[in-house]
């Protein structure tokens, strides 16, 4: 695992330290199991969900895509993809001194 070297701040190892600091548990919703790896070939892969309204037009803010950039860790079990905010584990890591270096 590691960062993405197209966007500086990116880094899963960093996520899961932040993610262990705020206690979210680890284990599979569907299967039980307590196994997740990233995409890619070393975790450096990251998903952008687009955002749309009610009536599927894609939102703008600022000139792009309007949405969320995420982590994204698939169960190793049965295939559940969990996502996770990258901007709300920047806050947590503020409030719990975890912040990337």
């Amino acid at each position: 695992m590691g960062r993405n070297p197209g966007q500086p701040g990116l880094d899963y190892e960093w996520a899961e330290v932040v993610l262990a600091s705020v206690k979210a548990s680890a284990l599979c919703p569907f299967c039980g199991e307590n196994g997740w790896a990233p995409p890619g070939d070393v975790g450096n892969l990251f998903i952008h969900l687009t955002a749309v309204d009610l009536e599927g037009t894609t939102l703008r803010d600022g000139g792009g895509t309007g949405g969320m950039l995420v982590y994204s860790w698939a169960c190793t079990n049965c295939g559940f993809i969990r996502l996770h905010s990258h901007a709300i584990l920047e806050e947590k890591a503020r409030e719990t001194g975890t912040e990337l270096s």
